[in-house]
């Protein structure tokens, strides 16, 4: 069929939008991709039995009783640098590299008392990616249609744009039941939304005459999601050392929302085997689930100086569909299926932070953490367009380090660190593309900075931090 001989010819030209396609996609099944707060982020996140910034309501709410004065915080977005290098593109010691600087989600949170009761608020970027990925064919000349005799002029373009954002709204609040434990909850509401969009349009034109033959071939999905997250916490305070749990149940649905097009033409091969298929739907079941959590963290004073451990269990989520499509029928032709499901497995994570006194004005942050990929199989832009049973599945496996100072100058403290983060994993060919290109799969690795600058200035009695 032509339509199959021109997703041939793409083989080549797919792979490298493909890849940085699909890196995006990877990043939200790893739950530990994004920090927050200044003092939490140098601390790689490993903050859930021992968090003392504003980022309270998110690691553990239950902490909240231990701020003991009112703030609040505004956080620009930090910047980051990501890299990214794939070996054996298409063909043996065949690499492609790009990179990439942008800026990370920011928060604003703040603090205060009602009746004697800790509440606090955040607003929070949880989540926000976006790829537009454009790229056009050189000319080739070859004998590739039996329809039209002798060699043709070929040349393609193909679109690849995805889009995703979360955003986070939430109140906290925290009690204490004595002197040493203290109980807290968060409520966030959630707002979801992801786009994606592909077109491949093919033209080929006769070497020796006007004879012209042209494909097209167009998807685009969109899922909006409103929901819930609830959190509970739990911190014990001994002696030297604290101790915290915090557990966050899966996704709330209130409303969602599904939408497709997909649009394919073949012109200029014969009526027998011209093609003009259209659907457009709008209002599609759609669902979103995530897992449920439970994290442990302890923060243990030794002498002068706090170490930070942490870990974090993650359920798994069994097999479904984020968006059910209809088939869209054929005349004298099998009907086009389209799926877009998501499954993920249990997950652990763990790390650990250390808080390093160096003078009475100065403290030193070192950590590490582990993010490891839940997918099994994730609903992509590109599962969705192809035309191979084969998942095209990406995911890796990422490691967090970070590293920073606390200078503090009479009421003021400045904070300025790094985060590096790196991941190295294979990744498997689609059938399509793997046949002739050497290797049946390509080494991906994943390198990161981020650069913060943290800013406490007190005002009206209040901390007002800037990043």
């Amino acid at each position: 069929m032509f339509c199959k001989m021109v997703y041939v010819l793409s083989k080549r030209l797919l792979l490298l939008p493909l890849f940085l396609f699909l890196n995006s996609y990877a990043q939200q099944g790893n739950y530990n991709f994004n920090n927050f707060g200044n003092k939490s982020i140098l601390l790689s996140g490993n903050v859930t039995g021992s968090v003392e910034d504003l980022a309270v309501g998110y690691y553990n709410p239950a902490r909240l009783t231990e701020i003991e004065n009112n703030s609040f915080s505004v956080n620009a977005k930090v910047y980051q640098l990501s890299k990214l290098r794939l070996k054996d593109a298409i063909g043996n010691d065949v690499s492609f590299k790009d990179s990439d600087f942008k800026g990370i989600p920011s928060m604003i949170a703040g603090t205060f008392t009602f009746k004697n009761q800790k509440f606090a608020y955040t607003l929070l970027s949880k989540s926000s990616n976006e790829t537009n990925l454009n790229y056009t064919t050189i000319t080739k000349v070859k004998d590739i249609l039996d329809e039209f005799i002798g060699d043709e002029t070929y040349s393609g373009t193909i679109q690849i744009k995805s889009k995703s954002s979360e955003e986070w709204l939430g109140l906290s609040w925290a009690d204490s039941i004595n002197d040493r434990l203290n109980i807290g909850f968060s409520t966030f509401v959630s707002v979801y939304n992801e786009q994606g969009e592909s077109e491949f349009d093919y033209t080929i034109q006769h070497s020796q005459n006007t004879l012209v033959a042209s494909y097209k071939n167009k998807v685009r999905f969109e899922q909006t999601t409103y929901g819930v997250f609830l959190k509970a916490g739990l911190n014990y305070n001994f002696n030297k050392a604290t101790l915290g749990l915090t557990l966050t149940l899966p996704h709330i649905g209130v409303w969602n929302n599904g939408e497709f097009y997909y649009k394919e033409v073949i012109a200029g091969i014969g009526p027998d085997k011209d093609l003009l298929v259209t659907d457009k739907e709008n209002n599609l079941k759609a669902a979103r689930r995530t897992p449920l959590s439970i994290a442990v963290g302890s923060g243990i004073q030794l002498g002068k100086h706090k170490l930070h451990l942490n870990a974090t269990c993650y359920s798994g989520i069994k097999n479904y569909d984020r968006i059910e499509i209809p088939t869209i029928p054929q005349e004298n032709k099998p009907d086009i299926a389209f799926q877009l499901e998501e499954s993920a497995k249990p997950i652990f994570n763990f790390g650990v932070g250390s808080e390093l006194y160096i003078h009475k004005s100065i403290k030193g942050y070192l950590s590490f953490a582990t993010d490891y990929s839940a997918y099994i199989s994730n609903a992509n832009l590109i599962n969705l367009n192809s035309q191979s049973k084969k998942d095209i599945n990406f995911s890796q496996d990422f490691y967090h380090f970070g590293g920073g100072f606390e200078l503090k100058f009479q009421s003021i403290q400045l904070i300025l660190g790094t985060s590096y983060t790196r991941s190295s994993s294979v990744f498997s060919k689609p059938i399509e593309i793997e046949s002739d290109l050497g290797k049946e799969s390509s080494n991906i690795t994943y390198q990161q900075w981020q650069f913060i600058v943290g800013l406490e200035i007190p005002v009206f009695g209040k901390k007002i931090q800037i990043k």
